[in-house]
Order: structure tokens, then sequence, then C-alpha cells
């Protein structure tokens, strides 16, 4: 492989291209950061079997079509060594919120940019929601804060309560 000499490689970048074999990352032990977004993998064995990725280290894998045994084995196993891996869960839908007073509050209070993509994993990490005043009309999307111990809506438009 052309990369199996690079053996200084820390930091290696390969996104957007129709990668899909990465047999040759195997090898790499000095990477610390790795981002693979957008390529057509599926398998990440190779990255459970360098044993140079460890504590503090990063990949990226988000936009590939990972296999089963990846996210469910190859992905738990990088993440137990201390590897943050960064991937499409695939049970992780983005979240419906039609108010977009409540839209604008959830994404100031989860630190995200105007228009991002909340998802039903962002939601889970929700611990206050605080909004007073913000004409808030639909409470559609609080459904999955699973995770909420602080709720102030105080002044709003509120009527409906079923999602809560």
């Amino acid at each position: 492989s052309p990369l199996a000499g690079l053996n200084n490689l820390t930091l290696l970048s390969l996104d957007y291209n129709p990668i899909s074999d990465i047999s040759a990352l195997s090898g790499l032990i000095n990477l610390i950061w790795l981002s693979l977004l957008g390529n057509s993998i599926s398998d990440l064995s190779p990255l459970v079997a360098n044993t140079g990725l460890g504590q503090g280290d990063a990949i990226i894998v988000n936009g590939n079509p990972l296999n089963n045994a990846s996210i469910n084995t190859h992905i738990p196993a990088l993440q137990r060594r201390g590897v943050r891996v960064d991937f499409d869960d695939p049970f992780d839908k983005p979240v419906d919120i039609p108010d977009s007073n409540l839209r604008t509050a959830i994404e100031k209070a989860l630190r995200k940019a105007s228009g991002v993509t909340i998802t039903t994993e962002d939601m889970k990490h929700l611990p206050q929601l605080i909004a007073p005043n913000a004409s808030i009309t639909d409470l559609t999307g609080l459904e999955g804060a699973t995770n909420l111990t602080l709720l102030e809506l105080g002044n709003n438009f509120i009527s409906d309560l079923s999602p809560l």
C-alpha cells in the first residue's frame, strides 16, 4: 500500500473519496486523528487492528454505510480503548420541532448553530431549557428530552402539554 511507509503520520483526512477498503490504515500506529467522512466504508475492523489507536484519539466516519459489525462491535471496541468515534447512529433521527421559537431556545441550550439538525441523541443531552417570554406556542419535539431536569417556559403561549 502507498500508505504503508508513512509511519510518522499522526493526522489524516481522506474525506469525500470513493474509499471502501481501509485495511492500509491498520499499520499507521501513530495516528491520533483520522477523518474519513463521506466515503463508501462499511468495515471498520482495520481500525480495531491498529494497536496505536487509543485514549484521546479521534476517528470521524460519518456519512459511510457502516455494517452492523462496525456499529455494534468495532466502534464499541475502539471506544473502550478511549478513542472518540463520530459516526451516524442509525437510531439517531432528526427531531421535528415545528415551533421556530422553541427550536431557537433548544439550539441555544444545546449550543448549536441556527438551522443545524437537532437529533434524538441531542435531545437526550438537554438537561435544562429556560425560555420565558419567547412566544413559544407548540412543545412538539420536547418529548425526546428524556434527561430534562429543569423546564422554564413561563409567559409563552402554550396551551397543549401533550408532548411532555
